[in-house]
C-alpha cells in the first residue's frame, strides 16, 4: 500500500515554551504539542503522570446524586443489579462493580444480555426478569444512554436506574434516576473520552471518597489502584484515546496487570502464554482482549465476568481455557468470512477505487465476528465498511471507519431505516429489518458520497517531524518511551529522515524471510533498521538513496542495547 506522508503542523511558540520551562529537548516538546498538550503543566503531567492528577469525579453530571442513591441502597440492604454489555469493556465494567461491592461485603447480581437473542443494551424482557428477582436498583455498565423505553419500563416497575455509559447520546436521554456519561451536552466533566469502564471507575472513586466520611473505616475500603488492571483491559480493548485520564490510568494499569493479584487475570495470562512478563498494550490488544471478547461473540459473555470476579483458581483456569478454545474457533470463522467478503469485493464489476464505501451482507455470516472482519476490510481497502449478518426478517451489522470520516454521524442520517444503532466516530453497530437493507445501502452510500473527500480515501501516514540521524540519542528515545503507553490519539512517534544511504546488502530475516534488515547511514551516523513484512521493497531499493519513515527504539538483546529504526515506509529519492 502506498502512503501519503502528512506532516503534523506544530505550534512552534508553544513547543519552545514547553522545551524551555521543562528543560526537555525541542524534539520531545514537539511530540507533546502534537498530542494536544497545550501547557507546560499538562506536558509535565503527561510525561510523569500521578493518580492524584485524575479529575474530580464529582465534576461529572449526576455523580453526587448517583453516590447518594447507592449509599442509601447499601445502608438499607437493597438489591442491586449490575447490567453490563457483552464486549470486553462491558465485561470489565461489570467485574469492576462486583469486585468493589464484594469488598464492602455487599453481594450484587449481574446481568449480561445475550448478543444473539437480546442484542446490545437494555431490553424489556431483561428488565422484567430483573424485576422478578426483587431488584431495587439497576446500575448499567457501558450501555443504556439511549434506552428510553426500557428505562421507562423500569420506572413503572418501581426500580431506579443509574446509567453509566460513554456512547454518544441521541436526545432525548432516558428518564433515569441518574446518568453518568461525560458526553452529555450539559456535563461539565473535562475529559469526554473515557471508556465505559473508565466511567465506572470514576463512580467507585467517588463512592469510596464518600464512604470514608461515613461508617466505613479506611481498612474496610479497597485500594482502588489495584483495580486498574481491569480498568486498563477495558480501556485498551475499547480502543479509547490514550490521552488525559486514559493515558494515566492505563500507564498504571499495565503495571498492575504485570503483577495482578486478580486470580482470573493471572489464569488468563497463564493460558495465553504471557505470564511472568511485563504486560504491554499489544499483550492486551492482541492476546487478552480477543479471548475476553470471544465469550460474547460466540457464546455467553457472563463467563468473562465470572473470570474476573472468582476466587477459585481452578475455575479461573477452566474459564480461561474455554475462552482460549472459543477464540481459536472465532479466528476460523473470521477467516472464512474475510475470504468470502474479499471475493465479493474483488469480483465486483466496478473497481474498488470507484467506490467510496463498502457495504456487504450475507445470511451465512456470524454476527459475532463481522465487526473484526469489517475492521480488516476497512484497513485493507481504506473505505468506510459495514458488514451485515442476515437472520430471517432481521439483520445486524457492524460498521468500521477510516481516519477523517465519522461513521456515527453518517449512520445518524440513516436512522429512520434502522431499528437501532449506536457507537462512536470509528465504530458502530446497527440493527434493521432485512427488507430495508437495499434502501439502507443506497442511502448510506449517498450520505458517504456527500460527506467524504477523495483525498480521505487515500491512506496517509502522519509524521511527527523530519529529523536528522545526529539527533537520535538513547536519552531522547528513552524519553519518548516514557510517553507511552501508545495507542489511539497517542501513537508511537513517527519520524522521517531523508537522503539515506544503504550500507552493504539488505537481508531478509524471519521464519518466512519476509522482514527487511539493513544498515542505514546519514552523514557519519549509522543505525540498524528492521522493516517488518517489507519483503516487497528489497528489489526496488537497490542502488539508490531513500527517505524513510520510522519509529526509533532501543533494541535490547543479550544484555546489550543499541538504537534501531523500525521502518514504516520507504520512498526512493535518487538512483545511484
Amino acid at each position: 500500500m502506498k502512503y501519503r506522508w502528512v506532516y503534523r503542523e506544530t505550534n512552534e511558540e508553544l513547543k519552545d515554551q514547553i522545551s524551555k520551562e521543562l528543560g526537555i529537548s525541542p524534539v520531545l516538546a514537539n511530540l507533546l504539542v502534537n498530542r494536544g498538550i497545550s501547557t507546560p503543566s499538562a506536558a509535565s503531567h503527561f510525561i510523569k503522570p500521578y493518580l492524584k492528577d485524575l479529575h474530580d469525579p464529582f465534576s461529572m453530571k449526576d455523580m453526587e446524586k448517583s453516590v447518594t442513591r447507592i449509599i442509601k441502597a447499601l445502608k438499607e440492604d437493597e438489591r442491586i443489579m449490575i447490567y453490563g454489555d457483552y464486549d470486553a469493556d462491558g465485561i470489565t465494567t461489570s467485574a469492576l462493580f462486583i469486585n468493589f461491592f464484594k469488598c464492602l461485603e455487599k453481594e450484587v447480581d449481574f446481568y449480561i444480555p445475550n448478543r444473539f437473542r437480546e442484542g446490545y443494551g437494555l431490553n424489556a424482557d431483561a428488565i422484567n426478569k430483573i424485576h422478578e428477582r426483587g431488584t431495587d436498583l439497576i446500575i448499567t455498565g457501558d450501555c443504556g444512554i439511549n434506552a428510553c423505553e426500557e428505562v421507562e419500563l423500569a420506572n413503572r416497575l418501581g426500580m431506579d436506574i443509574i446509567i453509566t455509559d460513554h456512547h454518544e447520546p441521541v436526545p432525548p436521554c432516558p428518564d433515569a434516576y441518574a446518568i453518568l456519561n461525560p458526553k452529555q451536552e450539559d456535563c461539565p466533566y473535562p475529559f469526554k473520552d473515557l471508556a465505559g469502564v473508565g466511567v465506572a471507575f470514576k463512580l467507585i472513586i467517588a463512592l469510596r471518597s464518600e464512604l470514608r466520611k461515613d461508617e466505613y473505616s479506611i481498612k474496610d475500603l479497597p485500594n482502588l489502584k489495584e483495580y486498574l488492571d481491569i480498568v486498563s483491559i477495558g480501556t485498551i480493548s475499547d480502543m479509547s484515546p490514550l490521552i488525559d485520564e486514559n493515558h494515566n490510568m492505563t500507564k498504571y494499569g499495565l503495571k498492575e496487570l504485570t503483577k495482578s493479584s486478580n486470580i482470573g487475570i493471572e489464569a488468563l495470562k497463564e493460558v495465553s502464554g504471557i505470564n511472568g512478563k511485563d504486560i504491554g498494550i499489544s499483550d492486551v490488544g492482541f492476546i487478552l482482549a480477543p479471548r475476553i471478547n470471544s465469550a460474547g461473540r460466540l457464546g455467553d459473555a457472563s463467563v468473562g465476568v465470572e473470570l474476573f470476579t472468582t476466587h477459585d483458581r481452578k475455575r479461573a483456569l477452566e474459564i480461561s481455557a474455554m475462552l482460549d478454545r472459543t477464540n481459536r474457533e472465532r479466528q476460523l470463522i473470521q477467516e472464512t468470512i474475510f475470504r468470502e467478503a474479499r471475493e465479493i469485493i474483488e469480483s465486483n464489476t466496478s473497481s474498488i477505487e470507484d467506490e467510496n464505501v463498502t457495504v456487504l451482507s450475507s445470511p451465512k455470516w456470524h454476527q459475532g465476528v463481522i465487526g473484526i472482519v469489517a475492521s480488516r476490510l476497512a484497513e485493507e481497502y481504506y473505505r468506510p465498511t459495514i458488514l451485515i449478518s442476515i437472520e430471517g426478517e432481521s439483520a445486524k451489522g457492524s460498521a468500521r471507519s477510516i481516519r477523517s470520516f465519522n461513521i456515527y454521524e453518517a449512520l445518524f442520517e440513516c436512522r429512520d431505516l434502522l431499528s437501532n444503532f449506536g457507537g462512536h466516530e470509528f465504530a458502530a453497530g446497527i440493527a434493521l429489518e432485512t427488507k430495508d437493507i437495499s434502501r439502507f445501502i443506497q442511502r448510506f452510500q449517498e450520505v458517504v458520497d456527500k460527506r467524504i473527500k477523495k483525498e480521505d480515501l487515500s491512506p496517509s501516514m502522519t509524521i511527527d517531524a523530519r529529523i536528522d540521524f545526529k539527533e537520535l540519542t538513547a536519552d531522547l528515545i528513552g524519553n519518548i518511551e516514557n510517553m507511552g503507553p501508545f495507542g489511539l490519539a497517542n501513537p508511537e512517534p513517527l519520524f522521517s529522515a531523508h537522503g539515506i544511504e544503504i550500507l552493504g546488502k539488505p537481508k531478509l530475516i524471519g521464519a518466512k524471510e519476509n522482514h527487511l534488515k539493513m544498515k542505514l547511514k546519514q552523514g557519519s551516523h549509522v543505525f540498524d533498521s528492521i522493516g517488518f513484512n517489507m519483503v516487497d521493497k528489497i528489489e526496488e531499493i537497490k542502488n539508490c538513496l531513500i527517505d524513510v519513515a520510522f519509529i526509533p527504539e532501543i533494541n535490547r538483546w543479550n544484555g546489550s542495547s543499541s538504537i534501531r529504526l523500525r521502518l514504516k515506509d520507504i520512498k526512493i529519492t535518487q538512483y545511484n
